[in-house]
C-alpha cells in the first residue's frame, strides 16, 4: 500500500484511512445511534 496521508502525513495509507479522523464517530463503519435495544 502506497501513498503518503495529508492528515498526519505518514506513508502507507491514505487520509480517509487514517485513525486520526477517528475522533467521535461520525459516519463511519458500524456507528449507529442507539444499537442496543429497540
Amino acid at each position: 500500500m502506497s501513498g503518503e496521508c495529508f492528515k498526519c502525513g505518514r506513508e502507507g495509507h491514505f487520509a480517509r484511512d487514517c485513525q486520526a479522523q477517528s475522533r467521535g464517530g461520525r459516519g463511519g463503519g458500524g456507528g449507529y445511534r442507539g444499537r442496543g435495544g429497540g
